[in-house]
């Protein structure tokens, strides 16, 4: 039987019709056409369903089936803030295809991330940024997962307390050259001093993840990691992909969506990237000269008995620099950026450095337990200064249970970080720089996460329940070595005008990029030498050190990152 007749002849239709549905493009659109309208019917009795739960939550209304957008404004704390004081300890927001609860309080914290961990610990698929791009191997988007635990106790096995003190010789060496490098900005105005610190803790963790050190910031090793964690931010981003934000989506073909070519172009390259740096490791390990550190234990691990294939480990060694280098950079040009507007801190800070060490000496991690001030400056940055934007970010793997609420499976929980640190029942004028707050806090971070009293927690910048930032000992090794000796060698003023007037510097969210990440922008600071006896120890401490090297797990390192008596060919 003929059916275009059939079909002329029972419908009546033109036969330019006819003709016209039988081209393949007008058969794919119609059939992607019927199967958006019934994706749409479904989502909306979808919908209906998995907000049953959450009726009774407080929050901000939004549009039909995609709530108030595809994601939150680019800088959201102030908004988050003001709903949580609106609504109260908990309220809901619906953000494209999912329901958001955001968590206030830190017993709502408690409950949820901790106690409930078992089903909270997950994440949002991704069927683009995750499953795509990332190939289904990045542990910061992975669901939690057998995988994931996996990859997981790799990372706590290899970022330990223990472990990361092997990494405090490469520190402190970073430092001197950092302290060094400032000096050729001290007496003026400068932004140089932006980049020198980006610059130091990249070189930190590169050292760590891949034994690799970063003499300068004008190098490919550079422009190869901060180009995966632009990509990274950008994927990972909700509302880039329309497939990740309406997960029924994934259905359609994908030449469909707009950004498509973009997801395939990036994939490409980050997997270029990161894989360079695996395989130039490989190599050094083949030719005897590669040193100790995270990616080279990874290598030589038994990651194939325990069901992981060599590429999602070389994804989990990637994710050390990607995770690492701008968060901590980030803190301290935040850090810097309040000691400049509120110089009484600054002034404490420095009083302290100098009882403790006077003009002869650099501070070491021998000190911290003699610096309460300037652990505590630590704690206010972190505070005013948490890495993520938006939160804690998990997905319920089954009902979640807090107070008289039951939030289904399949909603997106975050731990509400602005109105955990801006609570001023906790933290009475919020949003000053009061370091003194956390004197009565004398330990480590990582003491009050890992305790049992949510209350004591000093802040929630390093996460929560069992996704806690694995990297936390590193992290707070680099900042203590950091800002005790940044505080000792300078003095950071606001910067001058043309008529010499001071300029105060802006601390709102506006100062901040938009994105996953808060990074501030690049900002101008006067800096200047606390005395000629410290600079002159800056001088001749980072000249032996140039001469010296250091010991990096038993290797030799010299100032360009060659193993002594090995390759001189820039790894550590």
């Amino acid at each position: 039987m003929d059916l275009s007749k059939g079909i002329a002849f029972d419908l009546h239709l033109p036969r330019t019709l006819i003709s016209a549905i039988h081209k393949p493009t007008v058969l794919v659109g119609i059939g992607c056409a019927f199967l958006l309208s019934q994706l749409l019917l479904w989502t909306v009795k979808y919908s209906r369903t998995k907000t049953k739960g959450l009726a009774d939550l407080p929050g901000p209304s939004g549009w039909p089936l995609i709530g108030i957008g595809l994601d939150l404004p680019g800088r959201p704390r102030e908004l988050l803030n003001r709903w949580a004081v609106q609504y109260g300890d908990t309220f809901k927001v619906r953000v494209g295809w999912y329901n958001w609860v955001f968590f206030n309080s830190p017993d709502a914290v408690k409950e949820v991330f901790d106690r409930q961990a078992a089903v909270t610990s997950g994440k949002p698929p991704l069927p683009i940024a995750q499953d795509y791009c990332l190939r289904g191997d990045g542990i910061l988007p992975m669901t939690y997962n057998a995988k994931w635990k996996r990859l997981h106790a790799f990372l706590k096995q290899l970022l330990n307390a223990k472990a990361s003190a092997a990494f405090i010789p490469s520190q402190e060496f970073e430092i001197k050259q950092l302290l060094s490098d400032l000096s050729t900005d001290a007496g003026k105005n400068s932004t140089d001093f932006y980049m020198h610190i980006r610059r130091m803790t990249f070189s930190i963790v590169m050292t760590s993840a891949y034994g690799q050190r970063i003499p300068n910031w004008d190098c490919q090793e550079v422009r190869d990691v901060y180009e995966n964690m632009r990509m990274l931010s950008i994927i990972l981003k909700t509302g880039v992909f329309w497939i990740d934000v309406f997960p029924p989506l994934n259905w359609l073909p994908r030449f469909l969506f707009p950004s498509w070519p973009k997801a395939k172009f990036m994939a490409h390259k980050m997997h270029s990237n990161k894989m360079r740096h695996w395989n130039d490791l490989k190599a050094r390990i083949a030719a005897g000269t590669a040193p100790d550190c995270f990616a080279k234990d990874l290598i030589e691990s038994n990651y194939r008995d325990h069901g992981l294939e060599e590429e999602t480990v070389s994804w989990l060694a990637s994710a050390v620099p990607e995770a690492g280098a701008e968060t901590t950079a980030s803190a301290l040009n935040g850090m810097i950026r309040y000691l400049a507007m509120f110089p009484d801190a600054q002034a404490r800070a420095n009083d302290e450095v100098t009882r403790v060490l006077g003009n002869s000496r650099m501070a070491t991690l021998a000190d911290e337990p003699n610096m309460p001030y300037i652990k505590a400056v630590i704690k206010e940055t972190l505070r005013l200064c948490p890495v993520a934007t938006t939160g804690l970010r998990r997905m319920a793997d089954g009902d979640v249970h807090y107070r008289d609420h039951i939030i289904p499976k399949g909603t997106v929980l975050l731990a509400n970080l602005n109105a955990l640190h801006w609570d001023p029942e906790r933290f009475p004028d919020p949003f000053h720089f009061k370091p003194e707050r956390y004197l009565n806090h004398p330990h480590r971070s990582a003491v009050y996460a890992a305790g049992g009293d949510i209350l004591a927690r000093d802040h929630f910048t390093f996460g929560a329940g069992r996704r806690i930032c694995p990297g936390i000992h590193l992290a707070e090794n680099g900042l203590f070595l950091a800002v005790a000796n940044l505080i000792w060698a300078y003095e950071f003023k606001l910067p001058l005008d043309d008529k010499g007037e001071e300029v105060p510097l802006d601390i709102t969210d506006e100062g901040f990029m938009e994105g996953a990440i808060r990074v501030p922008k690049q900002y101008t600071v006067r800096i200047l030498e606390r005395n000629a006896a410290r600079t002159a120890l800056i001088r001749s401490e980072w000249d032996q050190a140039q001469k010296d090297g250091y010991v990096l797990r038993g290797s030799h390192v010299d100032v360009n990152g060659g193993v002594r008596g090995g390759s001189q060919t820039g790894s550590v």
